[in-house]
């Protein structure tokens, strides 16, 4: 039967205690004694199994790290963006100002020229 991994969403701890007598009688006895086959068989799809949960634990882990870590980053770079978007908005309501102010002034210049050629 083949061996066929499925996503568990929750660990699993399973401790599997096998001496060094057992695993080297299993190695020994492996061809003569179908049981200890089918131990050392599902031994190793177990200890596959443990592996790949793990490294999805470690995945999942580092997924959620980095998606903090964007989520962190956006939030501050959206910060920033407001504050250059408010110091650019500033800069152009003074430039604005500034224009008006100076034809303003040119218009006025421009009256009192006028007025004192007449005179």
């Amino acid at each position: 039967m083949a061996f066929t991994p499925t996503c568990i969403s929750t660990p699993l701890h399973i401790t599997v205690l096998i001496t060094d007598n057992d695993a080297h009688q299993m190695e020994v006895n492996s061809e003569l004694n179908p049981t200890a086959q089918a131990m050392a068989k599902a031994q190793e799809q177990l200890h596959i199994a443990m592996e790949v949960q793990h490294w999805g634990v470690k995945q999942q882990l580092w997924a959620e790290e980095t998606v903090k870590t964007w989520q962190d980053s956006a939030s501050s770079v959206a910060i920033s963006d407001k504050v250059v978007a408010e110091e650019a908005s500033e800069r152009a309501v003074e430039r604005v100002a500034r224009k008006k102010m100076q034809k303003r002034w040119q218009r006025r210049q421009q009256k009192n020229f006028g007025s004192d050629r007449s005179r």
